[in-house]
């Protein structure tokens, strides 16, 4: 994705997110398929990153990156396998010399995580001795966990490491982590919210699609002579999903900005997003739209397409006999086929995406 993409309409969450590693919250980002999110991470990273050469002797929280999908093994998936490899990653980080003022960091062997032996208790001592050896001098620092594809903890293979490692995040010593993002989808979100979930503890920061304001921005720096008819074209078959306006922006150029042109081609190209996005909806439940409460979010997607317009969010409950209409509202939006809209004090929702609700109505009916 352009880089512009990843700037424009993000500036406020990056902050947020920098502002909870300073203070070491526990958080978890919430979005959907192609919404931007490990971008935004990356430009979360950079940041941190400045902020050190601005301020060199503040204390760094080194960002310590774990995509659980490229863990090796990730389908039959060893606690040795997860311990060595977390202990490697946090190594990797904090022994990098952009975390020292000066001097040379000291290397740290990393030990062998034999069949026999507990893998945590490895992991557990060597993280140990590596804190202690760095306490006080210039190497001193502390670390942050970031995992993305968290969904994946909710999946039966993690299931011998799950609880462990929340133990280590949620201890107070030095050695522990000061707080940890997971990046995740539908199932972290409702995990979050469950009182009794181990994941209840974390803050929920979801992500939206880019408004019309930062879309008609991102259309005028990276296309300056596109016509207010063409933005107001995008924004309506886009919706402001960071993956598709990018599609569309490309296949602009790529037709010398020819929109019916341009919009056939990303019409050949989005079915696995869109796919992706089905995929959280049902959670493999194989449910489609068979009544309001069997399937609420369905329910709710139906409505907000046929309307054609915002709809306030009591004029909705109200319409399809539901109450709480909260966490479907926000998962609409954070997997990307939805938008929120304050008006008056009044919160209204808008399912605006057309290429998303062309698709949907066609695949609803299976």
């Amino acid at each position: 994705m352009n880089v512009m993409t990843n700037t424009i309409g993000r500036e406020g969450l990056v902050r947020t997110l920098v502002d909870h590693s300073d203070r070491g919250t526990a958080v978890a980002l919430i979005a959907g398929p192609g919404m931007g999110k490990t971008s935004v991470f990356e430009r979360y990273i950079q940041t941190t990153y400045k902020q050190w050469e601005r301020i060199p002797k503040k204390l760094k929280i080194v960002p310590v990156y774990i995509q659980l999908g490229q863990i090796p093994n990730n389908k039959k998936l060893s606690p040795h396998e997860f311990w060595a490899h977390l202990l490697t990653t946090i190594l990797q980080e904090v022994t990098h010399p952009r975390v020292f003022i000066s001097g040379k960091p000291q290397s740290f062997p990393i030990p062998k995580f034999l069949a026999k032996e507990d893998p945590f208790k490895i992991f557990d001592e060597a993280l140990t001795h590596v804190v202690q050896k760095i306490s006080g001098t210039a190497m001193w620092c502390r670390y942050r966990f970031i995992f993305d594809q968290s969904d994946l903890l909710f999946h039966p293979v993690y299931s011998p490491v799950t609880q462990k490692l929340l133990g280590v995040i949620k201890q107070n010593e030095l050695a522990s982590p000061y707080g940890v993002t997971f990046i995740g989808g539908r199932r972290l979100y409702e995990q979050s919210l469950r009182k009794k979930s181990l994941f209840h503890f974390l803050r929920r920061v979801p992500m939206a699609c880019f408004n019309e304001s930062d879309i008609f921005q991102y259309l005028q720096k990276r296309m300056p002579n596109i016509s207010q008819e063409t933005m107001q074209q995008v924004q309506h078959f886009s919706g402001g999903h960071p993956t598709v306006l990018e599609k569309l922006v490309q296949a602009l150029a790529e037709t010398t900005e020819d929109f019916d042109a341009a919009l056939r081609q990303v019409a050949t190209t989005i079915e696995p997003l869109f796919k992706l996005i089905w995929q959280e909806f049902d959670l493999g439940r194989g449910i489609n739209y068979r009544g309001t409460y069997s399937a609420p979010e369905h329910a709710v997607m139906l409505y907000l397409i046929e309307q054609k317009k915002e709809v306030p969010v009591r004029i909705l409950e109200k319409e399809l006999g539901l109450k709480r209409l909260h966490d479907i509202i926000e998962f609409l939006c954070y997997v990307g086929v939805a938008t929120k809209v304050l008006q008056n004090d009044k919160t209204l929702i808008r399912a605006s995406f057309h290429l998303w609700n062309q698709w949907y109505l066609w695949r609803i009916r299976f």
